[in-house]
């Protein structure tokens, strides 16, 4: 079944430093990123704010592996990037959904064969896809497709489950 989720496996050189970079950076859970920085969205975990505000650099360094790799950036009107944080207290709280736009979210943290992300029919019950958390894996999906973060796991900033999170408007 062609489920249009891309798989990109070794997505950047020296991920053992980007994952460094980003356990200093601050996260914030989501009612004091909503306090700090807006939105109404709802999300267990913790994460940072806009990259594009917070660490410039690294958010362009994201963009670049992502046009690297054939996700053309540029073809959309607009794009965060968020580093998120998900640990063990958070695997009973995680829901299926969907994006409102298309998605890349890249592994950070150590390969962790029980975590991954699921994908589901419409109907938010039947399984057609899942990846494993495979460090430096990007995985990217259109708008639209269900999905749901598995295995949340660790007790802090060292060992838990570590992504960047990537998020394309169409234009």
């Amino acid at each position: 079944m062609n489920t249009g989720i891309k798989i990109i496996y070794n997505f950047f050189n020296f991920h053992q430093n980007i994952y460094n970079i980003c356990k200093k950076l601050e996260f914030y859970n989501c009612d004091d990123f909503k306090k700090n920085f807006g939105g109404d969205n709802n999300w267990p975990g913790k994460r940072t704010q806009n990259l594009i505000d917070y660490n410039y650099a690294l958010y362009t360094h994201i963009m670049s592996f992502l046009n690297l790799n054939m996700i053309p950036t540029e073809d959309y009107k607009k794009v965060t990037a968020y580093c998120h944080v998900r640990f063990s207290k958070d695997k009973d709280i995680d829901w299926v959904h969907e994006d409102p736009c298309d998605t890349a979210i890249i592994y950070l943290s150590p390969t962790n064969l029980e975590s991954g992300t699921s994908f589901f029919a419409t109907d938010k019950q039947t399984e057609i896809s899942n990846v494993k958390f495979i460090q430096n894996t990007c995985i990217f999906f259109n708008q639209g497709l269900q999905h749901q973060s598995v295995g949340n796991h660790g007790q802090d900033i060292n060992d838990a489950r570590m992504t960047l999170n990537v998020f394309m408007y169409k234009k």
